[in-house]
């Protein structure tokens, strides 16, 4: 009985539509100029992305899920020594996505959406360090190349570019005001995931 379940299973995966996953390693590299670092002399960072998704139709569907990356900064000066801490950011995101090229083994697949980024690390306040927070609504999206081990376990190279212009701001979980324009954090990413085509299980 369960290896029959099993083997349903099994053989169901490899459908075009259907349930989803995906994971990986990622490095996020902040947007050009000081503007799109929120903390002083921030650094991209290493990180990993997960996603859950389905397909509505043959490769075409939503995805959602998150990236997450840490990247080092200068918090300030002691002593005349430079001291450095480390910001987590965090985007959650929900995707449309849809396969334009699909060839045996290789796909193409673009997918755009909207999504929650938030970025927290410290700041020194009258010599204290302080927790704060930036968030706000943006716009990311991403390429993936996949190459299929076998019909429904495929490598991807992903590429991806995230737009956020940060529109609120905590200190020590409190929302504050920033006393100037607020910064963006607009960034780009790549890595190496890996796929799953789970399609519509069948018990």
């Amino acid at each position: 009985m369960v290896t029959m379940g099993l083997f349903i299973l099994a053989t169901n995966s490899f459908a075009e539509k259907g349930f989803t996953i995906e994971g990986g390693l990622i490095y996020d590299q902040p947007g050009s100029g000081v503007r799109n670092r929120p903390y002083p002399a921030m650094k991209g960072g290493l990180g990993y992305i997960a996603n859950f998704g389905y397909n509505f139709v043959n490769q075409a569907g939503l995805v959602f899920g998150v990236i997450h990356s840490t990247h080092n900064y200068e918090l300030g000066v002691r002593a005349n020594a430079v001291i450095e801490d480390n910001a987590d950011k965090t985007t959650f995101f929900l995707k449309a996505r849809v396969s334009p090229l699909k060839r045996e083994k290789f796909e193409i697949v673009t997918s755009a959406g909207i999504g929650f980024f938030d970025i927290a690390g410290k700041q020194i306040i009258q010599e204290q360090e302080a927790d704060n927070d930036f968030s706000g609504l943006g716009f990311t999206g991403n390429f993936d190349f996949r190459y299929y081990i076998t019909n429904g376990l495929a490598v991807s190279i992903y590429l991806g570019a995230n737009f956020v212009d940060y529109g609120r701001y905590e200190i020590f979980g409190y929302k504050t005001d920033y006393g100037k324009k607020m910064p963006g954090g607009n960034s780009i990413n790549w890595g190496l995931t890996l796929f799953h085509q789970i399609g519509i299980p069948q018990f």
